[in-house]
């Protein structure tokens, strides 16, 4: 079978998401409540169905290694640190939207309220920043 370059990488792509997906519900579907700081996902499913749904995902991944066998489908190495430091910087960059002038595109922010959030924000800004910054020391090349 044979596949170019290009169509390798975006069928690889897409089943890379399809994998990356599948793992989250796996994680989700093993426990009866996934519990976050903003969110609180209830297992619905009772325990046969749970066993049912963990097998027909561990048959796809099957179905996915095959794949990328038989297509000859490249493996991506993901580079860690250069994840979180875009990632960070993207959140970092997206509490803009979160400060008061943001907040205000949704009804009216008192001062007290506006200079809390502010100071909120720019706290958790900080941090972030300062995790990018503890990221990039990490081994190897540095990828700003």
């Amino acid at each position: 079978m044979v596949l170019t370059p290009d169509q390798k990488r975006f069928l690889a792509g897409a089943l890379h998401d399809l994998e990356d997906q599948l793992t989250s519900f796996k994680e989700k579907v093993s426990k009866d409540v996934a519990e976050g700081i903003f969110r609180r996902g209830v297992n619905p499913f009772p325990a046969i169905l749970r066993g049912k749904i963990l097998s027909l995902i561990g048959q796809i991944e099957s179905d996915l290694v095959r794949a990328r066998q038989v297509f000859s489908l490249p493996v991506e190495e993901e580079d860690l640190r250069w994840q979180m430091v875009v990632s960070l910087t993207h959140f970092a960059n997206t509490l803009d939207a979160c400060n008061p002038e943001g907040l205000a595109s949704y009804g009216a922010v008192d001062r007290q309220t506006a200079r809390e959030v502010a100071r909120f924000i720019k706290a958790l800004q900080q941090k972030l920043s300062e995790l990018v910054e503890a990221v990039k020391q990490g081994t190897g090349d540095s990828k700003n």
